[in-house]
């Protein structure tokens, strides 16, 4: 509301005079680093930019109308060096072992260990240690019997290891020892022949899903690994499923579910663990896998659609690496500065971060995969982008409760949709969904949501919608609903049938901001603006966490309204216009009216009525799976263009 009513996305250069202009500019921007460091006479230093630039052009890619850093492949590589060698000398997990037990967490430290010593320094000694460690990790693991959640994270960096290091490495073969080597593969099959059964890779029904989406995915790549293993190590002996089937057939199965899945993931909003912080890198890391190591040149080629898809959406809803966006599994510990992928993005884009490599991100750093670079462009360019709105849809519903470890996704029930209000200072992002009893959805859904709003900067300036859980160290689920118009949020805490383990309601709110008070309004400034007020009732700093505001009544619905810095010179003057903002209470729910602008939000706090805007009820069936300026799929389709300031690209799906 306020001033985004009328806000624009800002007028762009005609796209081929504007191509024409940019393949220059790249070019004399890209040089001029290079000639600054070297010793040349003024006369030759500016004939050498034109002859050059002319000649030879530049890997840099540019948006003219804020130019932006550069994207190219050698600073990607530097800021990738920087990382490996930072986990080298700091080691991330640790990998001292307390216990013998395949569960202990040294073993993802010895694996990550393992693979970054080989990958980035494998002098002598390094490759003894790194041998050391991965000698450690399979002692380990070896103890245990058949796939669990465990082995997810482990086989996808043991695999890649192997893949890069082994007898047959892509990297440089040689460098494991071959007794370790052949321990891991027998490690592989020992977890896949109880586990993986061809029917349920020959199954088209990719929406099954075991134990979560990220413990789904990486059991699924563990099972097509262990096949693709087998396959090339024949003088560990021939090697029987328990449900009598190959190596050969299995990894012809997993890789035709693979494509399937990417395909079906992809035409239906992606993900329904959307942006978790945390479970992100877990769900992405077998695709990197699949891009570098599939024999399956359509698989790869899936694989590598599908990582520019995602990073397409998060780089779209995000601002200086920090994703803006709705998410969901986004629990407590996140709140302050949690973001998915935040490692790889500054190894991709450079917004600089703690260098910390979690092994989740490993298979993401040791890649070969680079996000195009429209993808790039619409990440680091956020005053070029200017302000826009982002639609999205996300599958939730679950047919049939969640039962022996597995979910049943209805990927046709489309009632999800998420939203971005993206400004070149902050993001407010939420998801619509019908106020539905919480058996409707799945929990991998549902978890932990997180709605509210991040400024620009390190990502610290953020406020959420976050209810608490009534039972201590476990997760909610469905614990709001609300609705969003650009700037202006609206929430309520759901309590029982609609959520579970709900607490009371609360607001995140980051530290750095200066607080001030406008009537009923607690104003937050920062980099921007946000306003937050309850509907009725009062609100307070939490006693034990005065990072979360509280409320008196729980029930109240809670208002947010946000505001570029530019827009107004003090807080003064964003106080002086909410007094524009109406606020009205009735017995069905509440309405926010602006009095100048003449639009209103009905939000409806006892009843499972959509929200009104302008006086039409939402539509959460639309004709869309992604509506940007910059990502379009409509629904049924299966090509979804990327496209910005004359760059496009076409991911097929079909």
């Amino acid at each position: 509301m306020l001033r985004h009513f009328n806000l624009d996305v800002m007028r762009r250069i005609p796209s081929t005079l504007g191509g024409v202009i940019r393949v220059i500019f790249k070019c004399l921007q890209g040089l001029r680093n290079m000639v600054k460091k070297m010793r040349l006479p003024c006369g030759l230093r500016v004939a050498f930019i034109f002859i050059t630039a002319l000649v030879f052009g530049s890997d840099q890619t540019f948006s003219f109308e804020s130019n932006p850093p550069a994207y190219t492949y050698r600073d990607v590589n530097i800021r990738k060096n920087e990382i490996l060698n930072h986990q080298i000398h700091e080691p991330f997990p640790e990998t001292q072992c307390r216990t013998e037990d395949y569960r202990d967490p040294c073993i993802l430290g010895l694996l990550n260990g393992a693979l970054t010593l080989f990958y980035e320094e494998p002098s002598a000694s390094n490759v003894r240690t790194a041998n050391g460690y991965l000698r450690a990790a399979v002692t380990r693991l070896s103890t245990s019997a058949g796939l669990t959640e465990f082995h997810g994270v482990r086989a996808g960096l043991l695999f890649r290891t192997l893949m890069f290091f082994g007898k047959n490495g892509e990297k440089q073969a040689g460098l494991i020892d071959p007794e370790i080597e052949a321990a891991a593969i027998r490690i592989f099959q020992k977890w896949a022949g109880p586990t993986c059964k061809i029917k349920e890779a020959s199954r088209e029904d990719v929406w099954s899903i075991w134990g979560s989406e990220n413990h789904g995915a990486q059991r699924d790549a563990t099972c097509w690994s262990a096949a693709r293993l087998s396959m090339m190590y024949p003088e560990i002996g021939e090697f029987k499923y328990e449900d009598n089937s190959n190596a050969q057939e299995q990894k012809d199965a997993w890789s035709k579910y693979l494509k399937i899945y990417i395909k079906s993931r992809a035409r239906n909003g992606v993900l329904i663990e959307y942006f978790s912080p945390t479970y992100a890198q877990y769900t992405l890391s077998p695709f990197y896998n699949y891009f570098d190591f599939a024999d399956d040149s359509d698989l790869r080629r899936l694989s590598q659609n599908f990582l520019d898809l995602w990073w397409a959406t998060w780089a779209q809803e995000q601002i200086d690496g920090t994703h803006g966006g709705s998410k969901t599994r986004a629990y407590p510990s996140v709140l302050a500065n949690g973001s998915p992928m935040r490692l790889a993005a500054f190894m991709y884009f450079g917004f600089r971060t703690e260098i910390k490599l979690a092994p989740g991100q490993t298979p993401a750093i040791t890649s070969a995969y680079r996000p195009p670079t429209v993808v790039a462009d619409i990440a680091i360019d956020k005053k070029g982008r200017g302000t826009y709105e982002v639609r999205t849809r996300a599958p939730g519903h679950q047919y049939v409760p969640f039962y022996n470890n597995w979910y049943d996704i209805d990927p046709d029930a489309h009632d999800i949709v998420r939203i971005a209000y993206v400004t070149p200072s902050f993001i407010m992002g939420s998801a619509l969904y019908p106020k539905k009893d919480v058996k409707y959805w799945s929990s991998i859904s549902c978890q932990n949501r997180w709605a509210g709003v991040v400024f620009e900067g390190d990502g610290s300036q953020r406020v959420s919608i976050s209810p608490g859980s009534s039972q201590s160290n476990r997760s909610n689920c469905n614990s709001f609903w609300s609705v969003q118009y650009k700037s202006m949020l609206i929430a309520q805490r759901l309590s029982s049938p609609y959520g579970v383990n709900v607490g009371p309601m609360r607001i995140w709110v980051g530290p750095s901001f200066r607080t001030s008070k406008c009537s009923t309004w607690t104003i937050l400034e920062g980099n921007g603006y946000v306003a937050i007020e309850p509907a009725w009732g009062s609100m307070f700093p939490d006693e034990k966490n005065p990072n979360f505001l509280a409320l008196s009544d729980s029930e109240a619905p809670v208002i947010l309204q946000a505001a570029e810095r530019s827009e107004y010179r003090t807080s003064e003057d964003f106080c002086a216009d909410l007094a524009n903002l109406t606020l009205r209470i009735s017995d069905g729910g509440i309405e926010i009216s602006h009095k100048v602008e003449n639009r209103s939000v009905i939000f409806y706090t006892r009843s499972q009525r959509l929200p009104k805007i302008d006086g039409v009820e939402i539509s959460l069936n639309e004709d869309f799976v992604f509506r940007s300026p910059f990502i379009r799929l409509s629904r049924g389709g299966a090509i979804v263009r990327i496209a910005k300031d004359g760059k496009v690209l076409d991911l097929n799906f079909e």
